[in-house]
């Protein structure tokens, strides 16, 4: 009888798979539960920063993460200049913050980032292993390392930051702009005995809300942790979007042994934001051809308020690889007023934008 071997990556791959079917498979009865009646907003699309466009002799070149500051200002980490760029709100450019290097204020490999409410910036730079804060005008403030890779972090209302760190311990991190780490939250449950496969199904997305509780919102399974403010677990949730899993249940995605097979193809999530005490969360419909981007606005109690639906995109090929991309709205945002959504184009070197459709 002949045997497939896996090497050890696609060995992960084809487990992680193989769990994330028998949790779809698993859900049948929840998916067939009464759907919840919301509003659906239809949105159009237009190229607000074009590949094309030059400023000062820059241009965009790997545009991973966007985030609208305080000031009505778009700032936009460029994973390929190692540095941020700012435009206004109808795509000119303003000014440029950091650069590829390891001094102060410098970046290299820069990944993540957000704003507080303050318009201070919190850059997380992998390859310098550290957090960089820059003030709103882009003045270098201070930086600390930190020993494990961030996934992804949010800023609270008094300036701390909640990180989700990849081979921690506990889900959850909080430090002080100065570094110090305040607390730990929530300790990593184990499913097998392999630390790598632990860390990425204790990946997701850690909030501070309003209510004072921590929420983590786990980018592989439709599944919420929320702890009180000392850090004790409150309750687990399953996030009730049954149009979602029915949706992920009969997608053609690539399976493994494809070559467009990865973990992104996997995940529940592609990002999340918490913006005026509401989460708008984005899941992940993707196929071989096109990928979805609904967003569904949500408030702390979990109820679903509506759904927002921007128009689908086709999957393009690239030269170098042949391998089609897409990478969206790993780190989108969102106007104050919901009327347009704004979203990296890496592999393209553009941001889009979705308008409201009237």
């Amino acid at each position: 009888m002949n045997r497939i071997i896996l090497g050890p990556k696609k060995s992960i791959f084809f487990t992680i798979y193989i769990l994330f079917f028998i949790f779809l498979t698993s859900v049948e009865n929840y998916s067939q539960t009464e759907k919840q009646k919301y509003p659906e907003i239809k949105y159009s699309s237009e190229v607000l920063i074009d590949t094309d466009y030059t400023f000062e002799n820059l241009y965009l070149n790997f545009p991973t993460v966007i985030r609208i500051s305080p000031s009505d200002e778009i700032v936009v980490l460029d994973g390929g200049e190692d540095c941020l760029y700012f435009f206004s709100m109808e795509g000119k450019y303003v000014r440029k913050i950091g650069g590829r290097g390891q001094g102060p204020g410098e970046l290299l490999l820069p990944t993540y980032f957000n704003i507080d409410n303050e318009g201070d910036i919190y850059v997380y730079d992998e390859g310098n292993h550290r957090i960089s804060i820059f003030s709103k005008e882009g003045k270098f403030i201070n930086s600390f390392r930190i020993q494990h890779r961030l996934f992804a972090f949010s800023v609270t209302e008094n300036q701390e930051i909640v990180a989700n760190l990849n081979g921690e311990e506990y889900y959850i991190t909080v430090y002080s702009r100065n570094g110090d780490v305040i607390r730990k939250i929530g300790k990593v449950v184990k499913y097998l005995d392999h630390p790598g496969f632990n860390s990425m199904f204790a990946e997701g997305f850690p909030f501070f809300v309003g209510n004072k509780q921590y929420y983590l919102f786990f980018s592989y399974t439709p599944l919420l942790k929320i702890f009180d403010e000392k850090g004790e677990l409150i309750k687990d949730v399953n996030i009730e979007l049954p149009e979602v899993i029915d949706r992920m249940k009969t997608t053609n995605a690539p399976k493994p042994g494809d070559k467009d097979f990865g973990l992104h193809w996997v995940k529940f999530y592609s990002g999340i934001i918490f913006k005026n005490n509401y989460f708008y969360i984005m899941p992940i419909f993707r196929d071989k051809e096109s990928y979805h981007t609904d967003i569904y606005k949500i408030d702390l109690q979990l109820e679903v308020l509506k759904k927002m639906i921007p128009p689908p995109e086709k999957l393009t090929s690239t030269p170098r690889t042949g391998r089609r991309f897409k990478i969206c709205f790993s780190a989108f945002d969102i106007s104050n007023d919901e009327n347009y959504i704004y979203n990296p184009v890496p592999e393209e070197s553009m941001v889009l934008m979705y308008l409201i459709q009237k």
